[in-house]
């Protein structure tokens, strides 16, 4: 169980756990009363009132946070906003205050003793400081090794598996889902665009962006608290966390040459054949071999498919060519690989 009050985001329980059982995150906090108020309060002209006191109530809980944090005492997230939707009397429904409270019980935040995401960007930037949030995931296995690794914080302790805390974790995973990823200002001095040039001491934080934390699938019933397991993990996720910007970055140039050759490519053709017929023959013919598949044991048997098959034109040429580029662009970066995680490309461990 996730003790967001005692939470010092130090990170260590994420880096050791064997499995990806504790995704986390770090937000705006108008960004989780939006999510809340949007995906949570049913009636339509209820939520609009809510969205619209979303300022007022960001302010007024900031200033309460801030308090708190000075004061060096562990009042939850969640009390701060019921504090400030109750003070809003007639001017939303009963009905809807209980459903925002209702997920606030549910979904566990931090903010009072995570310095890097709250107090130290609130110092800097007024109005600027996050939250911070892990929420335990049902491929959890009881191993306890994330709750020796937190140690005397507290913020991780073992209890009993009951349909109730089972009941309240689903939900909050359920929310967690509905959040964006972590914004680079959370980061700190990782540097999720491009990771080489993070400092080393803040590459754990490479965890806190989904994709990274996401690129080992977890929950395989392997054996409680294994060391390998997590060395494997963090093997799979930083290799994600370098490789992914230079595959989506790969994926980009290809859908630009893709779209300026179906723009220019049958001049460049005409060009070509112009120029130097027997490269433009010499041209077709390998793209006959490599994109249609028509090259055979020798040339005898090339020519018998090339007649077979009938004449490829330049159009036909140009398509196959983009058709191939805008192929592989999507594989690395459009192709959900794995039913249930983002749509974000093919696995960087195994493509080359």
């Amino acid at each position: 169980l996730y003790i967001p009050e005692n939470c010092t985001q130090c990170m260590e329980c994420i880096t050791a756990c064997p499995d990806t059982a504790l995704p986390n995150t770090a937000q705006d906090v108008e960004t989780v009363l939006k999510t809340a108020i949007t995906n949570y309060v049913s009636d339509s002209a209820a939520r609009e009132a809510l969205i619209g006191h979303v300022p007022a109530i960001e302010e007024a809980a900031r200033a309460r946070m801030i308090e708190t944090t000075e004061a060096k005492e562990k009042l939850p997230f969640k009390e701060i906003i019921k504090e400030q939707i109750g003070a809003l009397n007639g001017a939303v429904t009963d009905e809807a205050k209980a459903q925002l409270d209702a997920i606030l019980d549910v979904v566990p935040i931090a903010y009072n003793k995570v310095p890097a995401i709250f107090r130290n960007i609130e110092k800097k930037n007024p109005g600027g400081g996050g939250i911070f949030s892990i929420f335990v995931s049902d491929l959890c296995k009881g191993c306890g090794e994330c709750v020796e690794e937190c140690g005397d914080h507290g913020a991780l302790v073992m209890v009993p598996d009951t349909e109730e805390l089972n009941q309240t974790l689903t939900g909050a995973q359920i929310f967690s889902r509905l959040l964006p990823d972590t914004p680079q200002k959370y980061l700190g001095l990782y540097n999720d665009d491009a990771p080489e040039d993070s400092r080393p001491a803040a590459l754990r934080n490479h965890l806190m962006v989904r994709r990274n934390y996401e690129a080992l699938v977890s929950g395989d019933g392997a054996c409680a608290g294994c060391g390998e397991k997590s060395i494997l993990r963090a093997a799979a996720s930083i290799t994600e966390a370098y490789m992914r910007p230079l595959y989506h970055s790969k994926a980009d140039r290809l859908y630009e040459k893709a779209g300026k050759l179906q723009k220019n490519g049958l001049a460049a053709l005409e060009k070509m054949k112009a120029a130097d017929e027997e490269s433009y023959l010499l041209f077709k013919r390998a793209f006959a071999h490599v994109v249609t598949g028509l090259g055979g044991e020798s040339n005898e048997d090339t020519e018998e498919r090339l007649e077979a098959h009938g004449e490829i034109s330049e159009q036909d040429v140009i398509e196959g060519m983009s058709a191939v580029m805008n192929q592989d662009a999507f594989n690395h970066k459009l192709l959900q690989a794995t039913d249930g995680r983002l749509a974000n490309g093919m696995s960087t461990m195994f493509m080359g």
